[in-house]
């Protein structure tokens, strides 16, 4: 896609996300991610659906159904085996953003790779996932340094608060 004959230029930055053990700052690039990569890591890490609790009643204990016809379903979100399926794949999805935008840096050598793994369906793309994630603890990557490279990440890509608040403001004007 062009805009006015140009191609929107990639924006990446170069972060500071912690020191080595002589003290020197550890930077990595980051770049932002592209539109749509959320639903890309929602088909490669779909979250759990919570385990079936009941059927909705009324008052008079007659099943609910909605507007189509069909029962209305109650799900248990307080399931320990369903809560700790969804905080795992919310750190794989942390891990699958914290990948991609670190994915310009010829710095930073994987182990784990797309061409070795080869994933093909949401089993491969978790279990490449979590050797990513055992890359990055035994990287040391810390949650302060997780969050500078999606913070910055989403600077890049204009979602930090202060570019969200220029656009409600601009928006609400008209």
């Amino acid at each position: 896609m062009r805009i006015q004959g140009q191609t929107i230029a990639h924006k990446t930055a170069r972060v500071i996300i912690g020191q080595d053990e002589a003290g020197k700052d550890i930077t990595v690039l980051v770049q932002a991610l592209p539109l749509g990569y959320n639903d890309i890591i929602g088909d490669r890490l779909p979250e759990p659906v919570p385990p079936l609790m009941d059927l909705a009643r009324g008052h008079r204990g007659a099943v609910l159904r909605d507007e189509h016809g069909n029962a209305v379903v109650l799900y248990n979100e307080k399931d320990e085996a369903y809560v700790t399926a969804l905080q795992h794949t919310s750190t794989l999805q942390t891990v699958a953003m914290v990948h991609k935008a670190l994915e310009l840096d010829d710095t930073i050598v994987w182990e784990t790779t797309v061409e070795v793994l080869k994933p093909a369906c949401p089993a491969d793309w978790k279990k490449f996932y979590q050797a990513l994630a055992k890359e990055m603890e035994e990287a040391r990557l810390n949650w302060g340094a997780v969050n500078t490279i999606l913070k910055a990440s989403n600077q890049l890509s204009g979602l930090d608060s202060a570019a969200l608040e220029r656009v409600e403001a601009t928006f609400r004007r008209g």
